[in-house]
């Protein structure tokens, strides 16, 4: 048979077939646990239930029952008032009889009976009851024998369901297919082996913001259990404790350790899930039935929950490292798009679609940096969210934004099923409709170029996405440190062929379209670029030189009417709309006619000479919005200082021009003067000289000393201002080409 025989089933039966024999109003059979060392009774007769619940156990040396089993010797009391061992439990009880059942030596217990009459038994009684125990006796060991046969019987067949189950955890934990998958068959397989009705397991995810879950019980109970709830619980409380917790004997004023359990089970067992001293889950087991826990199933389930916990740490090891054999691999990938020198676009966008690929993304976007404005401007190589993301822009300062908070602290920063409907990322969400976003920073050396944005629905973002991220990041940033780099030389190489032709050149129109054109052909998206001159006092401008040539050429522009002029000449600084729609109040009242000729976007710079404001050199979009960037605002300005440099050259030399021609005209001037005045005086200082010769020869009468003297006075002076007259010919012709040398021998 399958159903343990119980001794005092038998012994009862026995007692009853023999009553006829021995009269008695109680026996008692008081069979001995070795293990806690008492005496458990099983009593009939007269008050039985009484007794039963009075007198549970009975130990040594404790009444008449406990004193024979001490002694091992009979005992038969004529009058139990007058024995003092006697507990008294029955007051109408006067005799008793008690005998040892006892087996080679061994204590087996104690057969008694009691009787209301005194002096009830004698030898011939006490006879027959120690035959009695003597059966009992192989009865008792009989039964117990087999009872043993029985339980090894049924050990060995449970060990070797242990086994079997042990085997089956064992496979699971290490074999190949993932743990994870088979979550809930291993959660019943450890149900069945430690005997439980009803089983939680939670174990932590590959990322820290999720884990696993699976719950099994029994068909024949509804536990009701909130595996959410207590899934979460169970993890904090096993990296609080990281120690089992039992509790046997639950009511409903038991302090349970978490909440969520529903119909309450008569005891729970906790335990941690534990690899390489780090806690990974935990397992809830529970019991409905009136079965408790102990130390000892502690120590029988430790083993396999080792293996699960060992096997889950290292299928994770193993998948670490293959994802970082992957991530090696792509990164290597990306450090070599990076540093190929290909067409940038198609750079940027091999590396979307690479990390798209390692992060399973459902959207990216990169944002650059604007210095000028400190907003985070997006790339349009980005996918997955709308367009109209595009063409906005975002404060690099602005407080708790996801964008701000990665660009700002160099740190990646990610929500899982957040909430940013509100807050300054409210912009932000309007255009992206995923639940899991993840930012990370753009830079190279500490230097901040912008943020890659990834979102998607499938999977929660965790460090080990926020890691990788970050490490793409860097890769990207070299990128577009790299293609700045090649901008800055080709605008470098644009304004070093303009500089060449500018400074060797005078600023005439056509070379100031020459400007024009140069402009709008290096910088991307450019559609029209246009040169005013201002006039002296600065209130009226006139349009020199655009390109392409659109009939503004001639226009005349007055200052009051243009207000970024009128900034320019007070600042010296340039202006830059990167978009119009949003800078209507800053262009006013000029923002209804550039928006009439379809301009998207506008930069114009101060031309300037010697801290003089004498113009602008304009530029703006038209078919799109486009964000100048620090190199190309650097480009035309440097540019519109070459072309400040050429004008005030031209101006130089016109001035130098019209400076030479009245130098000409007041030489020709000079020469005639003394030609002129040479002749004029020769002629009448000839007359002089001949006269006062004349006269000095007495030709017309004797002339006195006094008149003598005054006339070779005359002559004197006359000879002295002809030699200067002279003079002034020689010069008048030297000045004309004209002198003639004679040779003269000396």
């Amino acid at each position: 048979t399958q159903t343990p025989i119980e001794p005092q089933q038998l012994l009862s039966t026995l007692l009853r077939s023999v009553q006829r024999l021995l009269p008695f109003d109680v026996s008692i059979l008081a069979l001995w646990d070795s293990d806690a060392e008492v005496l458990i009774p099983f009593y009939a007769g007269i008050n039985a239930e009484y007794y039963q619940e009075k007198m549970p156990v009975i130990r040594l040396g404790e009444g008449i029952i406990g004193t024979v089993a001490q002694s091992q010797e009979p005992l038969n009391i004529p009058d139990v008032r007058q024995d003092l061992r006697y507990r008294m439990l029955d007051p109408d009880i006067v005799s008793e009889l008690a005998v040892p059942i006892i087996h080679g030596r061994r204590l087996l217990g104690v057969l008694s009976i009691e009787s209301r009459k005194q002096n009830a038994y004698n030898e011939d009684h006490l006879a027959i009851l120690q035959a009695l125990a003597d059966q009992a006796a192989l009865v008792i060991d009989t039964s117990r024998l087999y009872n043993r046969l029985r339980a090894n019987y049924f050990e060995l067949q449970d060990a070797h369901s242990d086994i079997l189950l042990r085997n089956e955890i064992s496979r699971i934990a290490t074999g190949e297919r993932s743990i994870r998958e088979q979550l809930p068959q291993l959660v019943q397989i450890i149900a069945v082996y430690a005997d439980v009705d009803a089983c939680v397991m939670v174990v932590e995810g590959e990322s820290i913001s999720e884990h696993w879950i699976a719950a099994w019980h029994k068909e024949q109970y509804q536990p009701n259990l909130n595996v959410e709830l207590i899934s979460t619980q169970l993890l904090n409380l096993m990296h609080n404790t990281q120690k089992p917790i039992i509790l046997n004997g639950v009511n409903s004023d038991s302090e349970l350790p978490i909440d969520g359990l529903g119909r309450l089970p008569f005891s729970l067992l906790i335990m941690p899930l534990a690899a390489r001293n780090k806690v990974i889950g935990g397992v809830l087991l529970l019991r409905y039935r009136h079965q408790s826990f102990t130390a000892r199933r502690i120590q029988y389930l430790q083993f396999p929950l080792d293996q699960v916990a060992l096997g889950i740490n290292s299928q994770r090891l193993l998948i670490e490292m293959r994802n970082h054999l992957n991530e090696s691999q792509s990164l290597l990938k990306l450090s070599e798009i990076a540093s190929r020198h290909m067409d940038f676009q198609e750079a940027i966008e091999n590396v979307l679609n690479l990390t798209k690929e390692m992060l399973s993304a459902e959207a990216i976007v990169i944002f650059t940096y604007d210095r000028q404005d400190n907003v985070l401007i997006p790339m349009k190589t980005g996918f997955g969210v709308d367009a109209q993301l595009f063409e906005s822009q975002f404060a690099a300062n602005a407080a708790r934004s996801l964008l701000a908070l990665a660009f700002n602290s160099g740190h990646p920063q990610y929500i899982n099923a957040g909430d940013l409907s509100t807050g300054p990322d409210v912009a932000l969400m309007q255009y992206i409709h995923l639940e899991n976003i993840l930012v990370a920073p753009l830079r190279v050396q500490d230097d901040p170029l912008g943020v890659i944005l990834v979102a998607r629905n499938r999977a929660k973002f965790g460090s080990d996405e926020a890691r990788l991220l970050t490490a793409i990041g860097s890769h990207i940033a070299s990128a577009l440190r790299n293609f700045d780099y090649l901008i800055r030389l080709r605008l470098f190489r644009g304004l070093s062929e303009i500089a060449k032709r500018v400074s060797s050149e005078l600023a005439t129109k056509q070379v100031l379209i020459s400007a024009c054109q140069s402009v709008v052909e290096t910088i991307a998206e450019v559609d029209h670029a246009g040169i005013v001159l201002f006039d002296a006092d600065g209130q009226r401008g006139t349009v020199v030189a655009e390109y392409p040539l659109i009939g503004a050429i001639g226009t005349r522009l007055q200052l009051q009417d243009y207000a970024l002029h009128e900034q320019m000449i007070d600042t010296h600084q340039s202006v830059v709309v990167n978009d119009l729609a949003a800078a209507q109040d800053i262009l006013e009242p000029n923002y209804e006619a550039l928006s009439r000729l379809g301009i998207k976007s506008l930069l114009v710079v101060p031309l300037i000479v010697q801290n003089q404001f004498i113009g602008s050199l304009g530029l703006d979009t038209k078919q799109k919005t486009h964000y100048f960037t620090e190199a190309e605002i650097e480009f035309v300005s440097a540019m519109a200082g070459q072309i400040a440099t050429s004008i005030r050259n031209a101006q130089l030399f016109e001035e130098l021009q019209q400076r030479t021609k009245e130098l000409e005209e007041a030489n020709r001037l000079k020469s005639e003067f003394l030609a002129k005045m040479s002749h004029e005086l020769r002629t009448p200082m000839n007359s002089i000289l001949g006269f006062s010769e004349t006269l000095l020869t007495g030709m017309y009468g004797e002339l006195n000393e006094r008149q003598q003297d005054r006339l070779q006075r005359i002559r004197t002076s006359g000879r002295n201002l002809l030699a200067l007259i002279d003079d002034l010919l020689d010069l008048s012709k030297i000045d004309a080409g004209r002198m003639e040398l004679s040779l003269q021998p000396l």
